[in-house]
């Protein structure tokens, strides 16, 4: 069977699964999909695009829905946009009308791993997936050969992303993280990469490399990097995806919301979890943690409480020396 999955359409809003690194947790599901005999396309927007351009599962990744021919295409699955006024006829559009939000009730036990599987496979009349889910994404050869010429030869790379949601930045002490890794491996290669610029108090010596990459060179050193370290988000995702040992700090997500345990992980992930933050348990209660108002955070809601603690630096540099001692 032929497919079309579409995350993205002009003038409509994603519901669902929006970000890139979320984009990267759909892929288990595209693998489903080949597995058992089908061929999958992608409409997407032009960043996801760029990013997936080194998945061997799909076969096209459209950013123009006027470069695709419908008609010519076995089903249509809609993966987390409402479904366009243009495809709404169509005999072989996924019948369910709902979104994935409004499918996706219970985050706090399915994982998007697990549901976009799920979904795929009802729409393809298949029984829930029981085997193991595939994870995987290469870099271009291009994007190898240029994110080489950045690393120095023979020195372990550890690459730190510091991005966070906003309201977050507070509890990361990036700099100090910095400053122990540089310490306790002094030979090694610390790179900066990303879409946040680091602040004051870094080691001279680290390689800064935020904002300054494409996406899909992005994947490339992260993809020869011997060590991944981030919040749960794009650059931790794509070091489980490339298969790297990776170093995950999670605040409002749970792990298993990210790392399903049915993952075929091909190298060490760590999660280390925001100690005692209040938000873990509460956002299945306040659904969009962009919105909802927190009844823990005062800079985040009305009501006035104990802040969450800050993760301890050392703990985040012991952990991840470790896994690069071990690389």
């Amino acid at each position: 069977m032929k497919l079309l999955v579409f995350d993205a359409w002009p003038g409509q809003s994603v519901t669902c699964g929006s970000g890139l690194g979320s984009s990267l947790l759909k892929l288990p599901a595209y693998a489903d999909a080949v597995r058992a005999g089908h061929t999958v396309d992608l409409l997407t927007s032009r960043a996801k695009a760029e990013l997936l351009a080194g998945s061997s599962l799909l076969r096209y990744r459209y950013s123009d829905p006027h470069q695709v021919a419908l008609e010519d295409y076995d089903l249509l699955v809609p993966f987390g946009v409402p479904i366009p006024e243009a495809m709404r006829e169509l005999p072989h559009l996924h019948p369910d009308p709902r979104t994935p939000c409004e499918l996706k009730r219970d985050y706090d036990k399915v994982s998007h791993v697990r549901f976009w599987r799920e979904l795929l496979a009802d729409a393809l009349g298949a029984p829930p997936p029981t085997g193991p889910a595939r994870l995987s994404l290469r870099p271009s050869a291009a994007a190898l050969r240029w994110a080489r010429r950045q690393l120095p030869k023979g020195r372990l790379v550890v690459s730190l992303s510091l991005s966070a949601l906003t309201n977050l930045k507070r509890y990361l002490r990036w700099a100090e993280v910095a400053q122990g890794l540089a310490r306790a491996l002094p030979n090694a290669c610390l790179l900066l990469v990303g879409l946040e610029a680091p602040g004051p108090g870094f080691p001279p010596g680290a390689r800064n490399l935020t904002c300054r990459t494409s996406l899909e060179e992005l994947v490339a050193l992260v993809a020869l990097s011997n060590v991944v370290v981030g919040t749960d988000g794009l650059v931790t995702n794509l070091g489980i995806a490339c298969g790297r040992p990776t170093v995950a700090l999670f605040t409002i997500i749970r792990p298993d919301f990210v790392i399903d345990p049915a993952l075929e992980l091909r190298a060490p992930v760590r999660s280390l979890v925001h100690p005692g933050c209040p938000l873990q348990p509460c956002y299945p209660r306040l659904g969009n943690y962009r919105t909802a108002a927190c009844p823990f955070d005062p800079d985040l809601g009305p009501v006035a409480a104990p802040r969450c603690t800050d993760f301890d630096p050392a703990r985040v540099v012991a952990v991840v020396t470790e896994l690069a001692r071990a690389a």
